[in-house]
């Protein structure tokens, strides 16, 4: 007594990584401390020439509860202030449905970085004006940025952002504070000075903004001989007074 019967075997090609992710790095920009991220971004690299695969992401630092809950919107990760390692893995689209995994048939993870950076603020500040005191009255000042930086930065921290001065628009002429004070080129007229704040971790985090400084001429009073003599009648129908106003 015999039944006969069929049935399919399936064999499923092995995943593989094609290429290792690159690790992403984004400014924060608009200071909200998180910045949504597109992860799939990196979902080419690990496929390359694969068909039927799939990309999964996982934030989850422990290896025995990865995997449960993928994340569900790759494309929208929300990622906090500070780096946060991603972790990825491709499998073949028959073995995942319903944002879970239905198969632990999929390669070796791999992994990459994904760091949200500071953006600075650049405070406005008021121009700089400055009384030509410096003994010479010939229109040139040493100018101390110091308070500029101050301002420029308020509360953020001076550890974390880095002030540059420079004298063009396009921000490549430098201005090197470690020479000394900067000294203006032209002498009374108004010039302007263009600021960058960046993140010293992430120089493309960045902010600019400009102020303007100006030496002003210092009042020096005449010299007597350079005072014309003020000569008056004294009229002697007001008893010897003299009405000078």
């Amino acid at each position: 007594c015999i039944d006969i019967t069929s049935f399919d075997i399936t064999v499923i090609d092995q995943p593989f990584i094609a290429e290792e992710p690159i690790d992403i790095t984004v400014c924060d920009s608009d200071q909200s401390l998180n910045e949504f991220i597109d992860l799939t971004i990196n979902d080419s690299k690990i496929i390359g020439s694969q068909v039927d695969m799939v990309v999964l992401y996982d934030d989850d630092d422990d290896p025995s509860t990865r995997w449960k809950l993928p994340i569900q919107d790759p494309l929208n990760y929300d990622a906090q202030i500070g780096t946060q390692t991603i972790y990825a893995i491709i499998i073949p689209t028959s073995n995942f449905s319903g944002g879970v995994l239905t198969s632990n048939c999929y390669y070796i993870e791999t992994s990459f970085e994904v760091t949200v950076s500071e953006s600075p603020v650049a405070n406005t500040i008021q121009p700089l004006e400055q009384c030509d005191d410096d003994g010479v009255n010939d229109g040139f000042f040493g100018f101390d940025f110091t308070n500029q930086i101050n301002e420029l930065l308020g509360t953020q921290d001076p550890n974390v952002f880095e002030v540059e001065f420079y004298t063009d628009v396009f921000f490549q002429n430098q201005i090197d504070l470690n020479q000394g004070n900067y000294i203006n080129p032209n002498p009374y007229i108004p010039e302007t000075i263009y600021v960058k704040v960046y993140n010293i971790n992430n120089p493309l985090c960045t902010e600019n903004t400009s102020f303007t400084l100006q030496v002003l001429p210092k009042a020096v009073p005449l010299t007597p001989s350079e005072i014309t003599p003020w000569i008056v009648c004294d009229d002697l129908s007001d008893s010897g007074n003299s009405d000078t106003n």
